[in-house]
């Protein structure tokens, strides 16, 4: 089911983005990232962490810097998340790593290595995996370290 959902935001977020049409590109992702959630992840409790994790690494996308290349960007995207975290909660990976690297490629495909652009388009990826999440966050704090850089998510 997870991985259905995953290919029909992909495709709707790369039709938004091949047309620049960035608000279809943000509403499927931030759809497609609650669907993921609420059909994709039965039990509550479970849903609320990975939703809480998917809220901070989507952050962590705007620390990004260059244009990376794809394979690059999801050793990043990876290395945001601890090991521990991962093995715990592998619907962290499946939900983002494919959109993300997605929407980047068509990116440098059409702006090339203009940092700005690029930058501009994982800042949009980002908020919308954020509000797409936002339904399933629950009260209270969670953080991590990772190469020196904190990342946190208070409510």
């Amino acid at each position: 089911m997870i991985q259905k959902l995953i290919s029909l935001v992909t495709a709707l977020a790369f039709l938004g983005c091949s047309t620049v049409n960035t608000q279809l590109a943000g509403t499927a992702i931030s759809a497609g990232v609650n669907a993921g959630l609420r059909f994709g992840i039965k039990d509550a409790r479970q849903r609320a962490t990975v939703a809480n994790y998917l809220y901070v690494s989507a952050g962590a996308l705007r620390s990004i810097v260059g244009t990376p290349t794809p394979d690059a960007l999801t050793i990043q995207i990876n290395a945001f998340i601890p090991a521990s975290i991962k093995n715990d909660y592998p619907e962290l990976i499946t939900m983002v790593v494919p959109i993300v690297v997605s929407l980047y490629q068509t990116a440098l495909a059409k702006y090339g290595n203009d940092a700005p652009k690029i930058y501009a388009v994982l800042n949009s990826i980002a908020t919308n995996i954020e509000i797409g999440a936002a339904s399933y966050r629950t009260t209270g704090q969670l953080a991590f370290n990772l190469e020196g850089r904190q990342y946190a998510f208070l409510r």
